[in-house]
Parts: structure tokens; sequence; C-alpha cells
């Protein structure tokens, strides 16, 4: 395998979305329907609200050099717990760049990938800078945008949709000069010293004004949605502030296009010195139809030595005037936040008064019930939630994910620096046993990266599986004794490659594996003994695995085709036979669960202002219910687990709130 450089960075969607500071904390999705299942877009429903995404560089060269042949880089993506939407922006200078993917003709200066939950891809861009001249050295920034094709509705925000992920910035030198782009910025020679204006209105002070990079982009209407005039142009107020002393360079992007500033300027050159802020207003061009946009500035250091950030200012909506959202000349009203007091109407036990943080994971294990809170600790509560116990993690580590263990929780973290993989056994009494898994496996962190897809632990918490190539090039499971680091290889597949492993509650591994030997990919589930076993493999596309009970494994079927993103299928193997079971909607098999004994399977679906949920015994449902809400709220599924096979926990993000019922059926 190839080396990942050092700049691969992990991030924790949620934790660390952008290097610039943000004023607000941002809002997680929200429930509306969409045509794909995403947790960034409106709509999306997700299982977690910790999501893993990275992106990086395969090879990237020590030196990179314009030698007036097109730069040739191999983009790493690896996604995590969901699938999602990923764009990809290149500055030279500060300066966007097009570029081409994959040896196509087509450039752009943004290119989108729709990527699975768990799927790996490199991507080949060819880019030749436009400017830049022979001797230069110039600083060139990467950065990764999530669900860059959104676009908010008014009323609404844009949430973790148009965030940005940058990578440590590089250097380009140039040993030929570029093509001449005749580009040309508009200086910003005024600065002004913040003062109460600047901090009254952000809540800041002094210090925390100055501590963090940020930056704004509005109109007259508010930060959070922008109106055109009738002139096929709009005003708009730009706003930098924060972070360390540095020369930048803003484009306003419209629908990831970068668009002309004052008529006839591509960017804005500035100088931040520190209390200091600029604010200039701009014009930029907008057409006169009925299609909203998306706007945003992007703000990017020109210095080499790094020593600013770049930064992202929220986005807006722009609404064509006349229209159905907006009439002419109509006074918008102060916006409240929907996600505020937003109350579910359900007919389950609202647990939420036991709980004052955020849970991003709850199960039931050996009579107590044990949570994630707020990325950072674990939590002990008895049945009847009263608070047992709590240990918090390290302050260095990022919570990634959490399984639930015969009779405690394995959690798997990664350093704030992004390189490495712990994965902490918590026993009933939370007493915390850290492994190193890079070290456990034999890897090396700088030159390898492990997902949480591709490595499970055992039920009793005593064996790390993990898929990987051998020196032959097979793809393979190893099996790791934490205790001694004893490793075995249990299972080769001559013709497949395994992407994701789990293991059962049975202590089998369920595994997805993958072909190209056909052309075009193939996907195939099966199931293996602990011993390396096979007792079934089947294709079946699209497939995840959606969870097991005693004797039997669920999976998820979403076939892509036709237009739709789901086929309403789950397939349910028992002693090796697969049965296929019909949902009465598509969507439904978006979000299966399979109960602890096996013998129910709970589905839900997010349609309008409601939560749909149905349990299916035998192929039949047997039980409905709905938990129904505002239109306008961002409510979201956050995560959902079983208390008992007639019982289960719903924990519903409102915003930056959760709510938390107990539904029986």
């Amino acid at each position: 395998m190839k080396r990942i450089i050092s700049i691969l960075t992990t991030f924790s969607i949620i934790l660390s979305l952008c290097a610039c500071g943000r004023q607000e904390e941002l809002s997680l999705p929200a429930p509306e329907t969409s045509e794909t299942e995403n947790p960034f877009v409106i709509g999306g429903g997700s299982e977690t609200i910790m999501l893993g995404y990275k992106f990086g560089f395969v090879d990237f060269p020590e030196k990179c050099t314009y030698t007036g042949e097109p730069i040739e880089l191999d983009m790493y993506y690896q996604n995590g717990s969901f699938d999602l939407e990923t764009g990809f922006l290149i500055f030279v200078d500060g300066i966007p760049q097009e570029y081409s993917i994959n040896e196509q003709d087509e450039q752009s200066y943004m290119h989108t990938f729709d990527l699975k939950a768990g799927e790996r891809r490199v991507t080949k861009i060819l880019f030749k800078p436009n400017t830049g001249k022979k001797g230069d050295v110039l600083n060139l920034q990467f950065a990764s945008m999530l669900e860059p094709s959104y676009i908010a509705k008014q009323n609404e925000k844009y949430g973790n949709n148009h965030q940005l992920l940058e990578l440590v910035p590089s250097t380009l030198t140039f040993e030929a000069d570029s093509e001449n782009h005749s580009l040309c910025g508009y200086d910003i020679e005024n600065t002004s010293l913040m003062g109460d204006e600047i901090l009254n209105r952000y809540s800041l002070t002094s210090a925390s004004a100055a501590e963090n990079h940020t930056l704004n982009l509005y109109g007259d209407f508010g930060d959070s949605e922008v109106f055109s005039n009738e002139l096929g142009k709009v005003s708009l107020t730009l706003e930098d502030f924060g972070g360390t002393n540095s020369q930048y360079r803003t484009t306003i992007f419209v629908d990831n296009t970068p668009v002309k500033i004052k008529a006839d300027c591509d960017y804005l050159d500035y100088h931040l010195k520190e209390g200091y802020y600029i604010s200039e207003q701009i014009d930029i061009p907008v057409d006169n139809s009925a299609e909203k946009h998306s706007v945003y500035a992007i703000s990017v250091p020109t210095e080499t030595s790094f020593s600013g950030t770049i930064c992202i200012s929220d986005s807006s909506t722009i609404f064509p005037m006349g229209t159905e959202e907006i009439a002419e000349n109509q006074t918008v009203p102060e916006q409240i936040e929907s996600n505020t007091n937003t109350v579910i109407s359900s007919g389950g036990n609202e647990l939420t008064k036991y709980f004052d943080s955020t849970i991003s994971f709850i199960q039931k294990r050996g009579g107590y019930i044990y949570t994630v809170e707020d990325f950072s600790r674990i939590t002990k509560y008895s049945q009847d939630f009263e608070k047992i116990s709590v240990k918090d993690f390290d302050e260095d580590m990022l919570f990634l994910e959490a399984r639930a263990l015969e009779n405690g929780v394995a959690v798997f973290m990664q350093p704030e620096n992004g390189t490495g993989l712990t994965c902490a056994v918590f026993d009933s009494e939370l007493n915390a046993k850290l492994t190193d898994v890079y070290s456990l496996v034999g890897k090396d962190p700088q030159e390898y990266y492990i997902s949480t897809n591709e490595i499970d632990i055992s039920p009793d918490g005593s064996t790390l599986i993990c898929t990987c190539y051998n020196e032959l090039g097979e793809s393979c499971i190893y099996s790791y004794k934490i205790a001694g680091g004893e490793r075995a290889e249990i299972y080769i597949d001559h013709e497949l490659g395994v992407a994701n492993v789990r293991y059962t509650q049975d202590g089998d591994i369920a595994y997805i594996a993958d072909s190209y030997a056909s052309g075009s990919r193939q996907e195939f589930v099966g199931i293996i003994s602990a011993s390396g076993e096979k007792s079934v493999q089947q294709r079946y596309s699209n497939s995840e695995y959606s969870g097991s009970s005693s004797g039997k494994v669920l999976f998820d079927e979403r076939n892509v085709k036709d237009g739709a993103h789901s086929s309403g299928k789950v397939v349910v193997f028992e002693n090796g036979q697969p049965t296929e079971l019909d949902l009465n909607l598509p969507d439904e098999s978006q979000h299966a669960y399979i109960s602890p004994s096996g013998e129910y399977i709970l589905t839900y679906l997010i349609q309008n202002d409601s939560c749909n949920f149905t349990v299916y015994n035998t192929g039949k449902s047997i039980a409905e219910w709905s938990a129904d809400y505002s239109k306008s709220s961002n409510v979201n599924v956050s995560y959902l687990s079983f208390i008992d096979d007639r019982s289960v926990i719903v924990v519903y993000s409102v915003g930056t709130e959760q709510q938390v019922f107990r539904y029986k059926y």
C-alpha cells in the first residue's frame, strides 16, 4: 500500500470542522426528506452524530514543483459512517484553481464526489496553476467541502453543509511561468480597531475576538439569507477579523464557482492585524432567473510562513425577488431559531430529563445503561437511569465510535493530531484498558490508515479483528489477542477485497467485500466463524451490516438504480441461509435494526413533519407509531438502540439540543 503523507488529517465532524472560529454551534441535520439519505443534508437520518471523514494525498512529493506540465496528485478519501457528498478546492497564492480529475477533459473549480459509508477512493487530480512566474515559491492550499451542492431553504441554516476541512498547507515552486489568466485583485487598505460594535454584535470579548479567524458575509436582510434585486447583482458586506497576523486573499463563490467582485476584480487583498478588522461593501453578479443560489466567501493566507489560517464564511442562500419564497419589498422579520424549544409529540416515555449533555451512544448491557456523552466521557446508569459512575476520556483523544460488549463498552478514539487509533475497553465498573491499535497490528500510522469499518472487537472484549492485505496481495482478516498480541490469519479471500468486518453477537464475523473482476464493481456479504470457516457469501449490491442477534445477522440492501436509492429490502442470515424481507416502503431499509432475540426488525423513516417507526415479525408489520414535530424544526434521529426485545430508546437531535424517548410495543 502506498504511503499516506503525514498531512493526512482526521476531521471529526462537530469537534473540528474548520480552522476558522465560529460564533455559534453547528446545527445538526434536519428532518425533511431528500433524494439521498445523508447526515449533512437537511432530511438525512443518521444513527450517530459523530462522523469520521478523512482526505489527503497518496505519495505527496516533498517538493511540489510546476515545470510547465500539469501537476498530478492522487487525492485519497476515506469516508466515515454515512453516505455523503464532498467537493475539493485548490488554492495557489490564495487564488482558486481549475482542475480535472481522472484524466477527464472537464475543468472545474470544484468537482463533487458521492461517497458511500466506509468507502475509500483515490482520485487523480491534474491542474495548471493560473498564477505564478518562474522562480516564485507560492502558498499551495487544499480543502474539502462537505455537501457542496446543498442549497438551504428560507429560514433554514446550512448547519454542517458547506463546512470546509483543510490540509496542512504546502508550497509550490515554479520552474516555468504559468499561463497568463489576467487575474486582478482589489486592495483593502483601511482596517479598523475592533470596538464595542463588533464585540457586542457577535457576543465577543477582546480576547475571544482576537483568538480565532472569523469571516462573515451577509446582506441587508441579515446573516442567514440574502435576496437579489432587479439589477442583476447583490450587495453584500464582508467582515474579517481575528487569528494570527497575515496577508489574506478572499474570493466570493456563488454555487461553488468564483465570481467577480466590484464588477471586474477576482478577489480581495488585505492584511489582518491583531485587534483589527476589515469591513467592505461588495457587489457580486447574480442572474435574474427563478433559481436559488448559494453564496459564501473563502479567505486564504498568501504568506508561505503559514502563519494564517484558511477560513470560510457561513453560507447564505440568494433568493430571487418575486418567487414564492420572498415577495418584492417584503419585510423579513427577525429570524427565530427553529431548533430551540422544539416539542416532539410522541407516545413514548420521554427520558430527556435524565441527561444533561449530548449523547452519541446508548446501549443496555448486563442490566446497566451505558452512554457516551459530549464525545468525552462514558457514563453508567441503572435501568431506572440513576447515574452510577462516570469516566472521562483522555483530553487529547477524539471519540470516533463505540461498540457494546457483553459486559461493558469498547470505545475507538483517535489522538487530536489525527494519527493513530486507540481502543479503550471499559468493563462494568468503567475500568479502562487502553490498546494502541497500530502497535497491536504492527502498522505504522504514518504509512497506513485503519478505518473503524475495517476493525472490530469481540463481544467479550478480548480480541480485535482487522482486514488488510498480506504479502501476496490477498485480502485477509487477521485476529489479534489484546492480551499478549497473538496474531492469527483467520481468513483469506483470493477473489474479493474485504472492506468491512464486524463481530456478530454469537462471535462469528460478518463482512462486506467487493470485486472489480467483471469490469464493474460488485459487492458481496458474507459470514465466517471465529476460526475462519465460511458459512455463506452472496452478492448483494450496496448492502450494509445492520446488526446481529442470537443466531441471526441482518444486512440492509440499498440497490441504487432507476433513480431509487433504496431497495426496500433487508436480508436476514440464519444458520447460513439468507431470507429476504420486503418492507412497506423502499426507504425504510436505510434504517433497519434487529432486536436482541432476532424476533423483531425495527425500521424508521423520516417523512415531512414526522418520524415513522415500523416493527416487523416474520416479514409482516406488527406495530407502527410516529413522532411528530413542526415542519420548521431541525429534527434528526441521531441514535437508536434496543433496551429489550419489545422496547427501544431513540435519541432525537433538535438543533444543538436533544430529546430522548423510550418506546414499548
